[in-house]
């Protein structure tokens, strides 16, 4: 998995969700990356029951929700500048 080898150099914060019964992409990549991120994972990763591509219609007001949340904390703590990428 390319993103774990990438997500150490993420200086953004960072939202994972993620379906619990995704049979596409398991569950463990998406914990795996928030492991791999530690403490600048300071926002709490989303685990829903859901595939791969049925978060958003079955877990839509969740969803929602919670990437408002995401983009308030952002707003809140991401003081700028910062990178929209990765450090170099």
């Amino acid at each position: 998995m390319p993103s774990v080898a990438r997500i150490p150099r993420v200086v953004v914060p960072v939202c994972i969700v993620h379906g619990t019964a995704d049979d596409v992409v398991p569950v463990e990549n998406a914990e795996t990356l928030v492991a791999a991120l530690g403490s600048r994972a300071a926002y709490p990763a989303l685990y829903v029951p859901a595939g791969h591509n049925d978060i958003e219609p079955t877990h839509g007001p969740q969803f929602v929700a919670y990437l408002k949340h995401f983009l308030e904390y952002t707003a809140n703590v991401a003081a700028p500048p910062y990178r929209r990428d990765v450090q170099e």
